[in-house]
């Protein structure tokens, strides 16, 4: 499983889209085997959601996510876990424990969102 949250700092950025940059989690048997820091490539003609499939991305963990990006990550068949908070680390834990389950938390309303 490869989960990719978007990230300030360490925390969960409340809007996929607008993260500065996206933590990459390789999950294995349970536990987080590896990690990286991805930039975010920006929000033009949908960089954003190509660096997910490209990356082999399997799950998205976000505070929101707006209702396009939504719908071509699954198109991919990316699972998409919204309303996570606090810090990244916290919000994986959450998730591997079955605690943290795929839930439809609307945009956190920062833009359109393709409203």
């Amino acid at each position: 499983m490869k989960i990719c949250v978007p990230m300030k700092s360490t925390m969960v950025h409340n809007h996929f889209g607008k993260a500065p940059e996206f933590m990459l989690l390789v999950v294995e048997e349970g536990k987080v085997v590896s990690r990286e820091k991805v930039p975010n490539p920006g929000r033009e003609k949908g960089a954003v959601l190509e660096l997910m499939p490209a990356h082999g991305v399997t799950h998205v963990i976000a505070g929101g996510m707006g209702e396009r990006a939504k719908g071509i990550l699954k198109e991919h068949n990316i699972v998409i876990v919204t309303g996570a908070l606090g810090s990244i680390d916290n919000a994986v834990d959450r998730f591997l424990k079955g605690e943290l389950k795929p839930a439809e938390v609307p945009c956190c309303n920062e833009n359109l969102c393709g409203k």
